[in-house]
């Protein structure tokens, strides 16, 4: 288990690096509102795990290191595809895409609702005693929607 877990923590490091170099490249303009988003998902990332082993782990101790072991390679599995140089279409480098502001305008509110649910949810989960079951597990798939959501940008541009 420490090897896996040593390994998922290194492979998600270096993951980490070839997003960030990726999106400086692809995002030259707006270098700044793209590290932006990635560091505010490392924050994210905290509560992301918080509430799926509240909504569908029971709190079992052993089945969050299972998540921790094998979520992030399954993460970065899924996410290959879309993480690549994109072809710069004679754009000068001062010169915006008129729909780059539109997706990152798109990208940043669910972020911000994403980011609110999750301060709500982990609030009211400390505050106000929820019984187990069908509130955790709903409060977590919204979560997943949500996070799930963003992909639309890319799968547009395809």
């Amino acid at each position: 288990m420490c090897v896996a877990l040593c390994l998922g923590a290194n492979s998600a490091t270096w993951f980490n690096t070839g997003v960030l170099v990726t999106c400086m490249r692809n995002f030259p303009n707006n270098r700044g509102t793209v590290v932006g988003f990635l560091k505010g998902f490392v924050g994210l990332s905290g509560a992301i795990f918080t509430q799926l082993f509240i909504g569908f782990l029971s709190k079992d101790p052993v089945r969050l290191l299972f998540l921790l072991t094998i979520g992030p390679t399954l993460v970065c599995l899924f996410s290959m595809g879309f993480i690549r140089p994109i072809p710069v279409h004679d754009l000068a480098l001062d010169e915006h895409d008129p729909h780059e502001k539109l997706n990152f305008c798109f990208f940043n509110i669910i972020s911000l609702v994403l980011a609110f649910f999750l301060l709500v949810t982990t609030l009211f989960g400390d505050f106000i005693p929820l019984p187990e079951g069908f509130v955790t597990k709903f409060a977590t798939t919204v979560m997943l929607v949500l996070l799930a959501l963003p992909v639309y940008v890319p799968l547009r541009m395809i």
